[in-house]
């Protein structure tokens, strides 16, 4: 019997999530969920405002469905707390929200500058952050976009098990994801590269299958990797 991981350590080992609406709900949604993550999408972030709370918990519901038994992650990108039960809570604000653990046990917030890096990678309530988007900024002395990406690289290393989790985000596409890769994330989380794909799924096990090599061929992730599957266990 597969015993799947606790919802942090399937975080910490997420590679590629994906930001989508809700494509009309229905059984079309639950079959969209499920071929993704089938794909390797670890992670789907529902971002629908127009919806009600009714419609929200039946599509968080339906990707739940879709990914059960395969340890992938249902989240919602709101500005508030929805008072139902979802995975994760991404949120819009930079505003304190109260959070009830028992329904968005995980919760994460955008960077946009280094400034916003540091803060959120300090604040013990975050299980993750993301940072973009990715334009490139050149050599100027704002640290933004790529730049941003590469000194939180270099100060928050994604092999470390000591850092929150971080999510490349923001405008990536098959033109820079080359770049982005290069200024060293190592997780990312795309709209348009996969939802504007003739084939999403195709694309999304082709985005999934980069990363996965990209893990297993650098050491220290590897060793990652083992570490926080051993601290899930409590070893």
């Amino acid at each position: 019997m597969t015993v799947l991981l606790g919802l942090p350590t399937r975080l910490r080992l997420a590679r590629l999530g994906f930001v989508t609406d809700t494509r009309g709900g229905g059984p079309d949604w639950e079959a969209y969920c499920h071929d993704l993550f089938f794909a390797g999408v670890d992670l789907i972030i529902i971002e629908e405002p127009s919806l009600n709370r009714e419609q929200l918990q039946a599509a968080v519901t339906a990707g739940l469905r879709a990914g059960f038994g395969r340890g992938r992650i249902i989240g919602l990108a709101q500005a508030s707390a929805p008072a139902l039960n979802v995975d994760l809570l991404h949120l819009k604000t930079r505003e304190a929200v109260t959070l009830d653990r028992e329904l968005c046990p995980l919760v994460g917030r955008p960077a946009q500058s280094w400034e916003e890096a540091q803060r959120w990678l300090a604040d013990p309530e975050l299980s993750y952050i993301t940072v973009g988007p990715v334009r490139d900024e050149g050599e100027g002395e704002l640290t933004r976009g790529l730049n941003l990406i590469a000194r939180l690289a270099a100060m928050a290393p994604v092999a470390d098990p000591a850092t929150l989790p971080w999510f490349a985000t923001g405008g990536i596409d098959a033109t820079n994801v080359d770049a982005v890769l290069r200024a060293g994330a190592r997780r990312l989380i795309v709209h348009r590269a996969i939802a504007d794909a003739p084939d999403p799924a195709t694309t999304a096990r082709e985005w999934a299958d980069r990363l996965r090599h990209l893990w297993r061929e650098d050491p220290a992730l590897k060793d990652y990797s083992l570490a926080i599957r051993r601290l899930d266990r409590g070893e």
